[in-house]
């Protein structure tokens, strides 16, 4: 009779990896490892910007506190003894004889200004050659009067006068100091603005600024 050996067979590591055994009447199987591939789309898929649109560009840079810059002056001149009226405006561009602009009977008051104080301005389309500048995004507007030209007087227009969608009548425009104003014309700057107190002098400087 032949002695059997109580010894199971041995099971080494590399039987085990290849495949299962029994251990303890049920097949235990080594566990699988699977490589997984993440693409740039899935990623982004699951940073949650798969499929999506691109982020918005950046917004326009804020515009000073004010808003836009001055609409327009009109300067009344006395040029080498004529009267000229000069629009200016704050991209430095200037007009001759000056229109004023028809909202909230803007030009009716401009009409009645000249009437007011008896100027009667000379219809050449040619302006007097004064340098002008604009600066602060058109709030701040200068001009430089030479030896021959002074300001006799002047009107600014600006929609920050009155806000609202339908501005009352004359409301969007100022007249200079001391000098005759139309009937129904609005006195006084809101805060912050600096306009010319008066009449100039010849070779001054007249500077318009808003806020």
């Amino acid at each position: 009779m032949s002695e059997e050996s109580d010894e199971s067979p041995r099971v080494n590591r590399r039987t085990v990896i290849k495949g299962g055994i029994a251990v303890g009447g049920a097949l235990w199987a080594a566990p699988v490892v699977q490589a997984l591939s993440v693409t740039k789309a899935s990623a982004a898929t699951a940073s949650g910007g798969g499929g999506g649109s691109s982020p918005p560009p950046p917004g326009p840079p804020p515009t000073p506190s004010g808003g836009s810059g001055i609409s327009y002056v009109i300067l009344v001149l006395d040029n080498g003894g004529q009267v000229v009226t000069m629009k200016v405006q704050t991209d430095g561009s200037v007009s001759c004889p000056a229109q004023a602009s028809n909202d909230a009977g803007s030009d009716t008051l401009y009409a009645n200004y000249l009437s007011a104080n008896r100027w009667s301005p000379s219809t050449s389309k040619s302006c007097p050659a004064l340098p002008v500048t604009s600066t602060s995004g058109g709030h701040t507007l200068s001009v430089n009067l030479d030896s021959h030209t002074k300001m006799l007087g002047f009107m600014v227009h600006d929609g920050s006068f009155h806000g609202g969608t339908k501005p009352p009548t004359g409301s969007q425009v100022r007249f200079c100091a001391d000098t005759t104003l139309p009937s129904g014309a609005y006195t006084g700057y809101p805060t912050g603005w600096s306009v010319p107190s008066g009449p100039s002098g010849l070779g001054a400087t007249v500077t318009f600024v808003k806020p």
